[in-house]
């Protein structure tokens, strides 16, 4: 669960019920709440209500905080990292994340998208 209380009487707001863990902190964007699944989903809610104005599945755990940057939200999911237009609604770009062996070498680095 992800809930919103009143700043100054501690009163529930809204509530909103996650299908599976959140083991990040929900992040702000002007009058949207971002919460990010354990399971993989990015759930995109108006602050006010709390209601879902959109979802995006990555497929893969997310455990750590997303970041946002411009209008942009950035979360890594599952061995990639994903860029989503939080204006637009819609995927930016997947990119893998490189993973270095212990020789140096770069063991997978691959880009889907702008």
């Amino acid at each position: 669960f992800v809930y919103a209380l009143d700043p100054v009487t501690s009163a529930k707001k809204w509530e909103f019920h996650a299908n599976s863990n959140v083991q990040s902190t929900p992040v702000v964007y002007r009058d949207f709440l971002f919460v990010a699944e354990e399971s993989g989903t990015i759930h995109k809610l108006d602050l006010k209500t709390g209601k879902e104005i959109k979802s995006y599945n990555t497929g893969g755990q997310i455990l750590a905080t997303p970041v946002i940057d411009g209008d942009y939200l950035f979360v890594g999911s599952g061995g990639s990292m994903y860029a989503y237009n939080i204006v637009g609604d819609s995927l930016k770009w997947k990119n893998n994340i490189c993973f270095i062996d212990t020789h140096g070498q770069a063991l997978s680095l691959t880009s889907h998208g702008n």
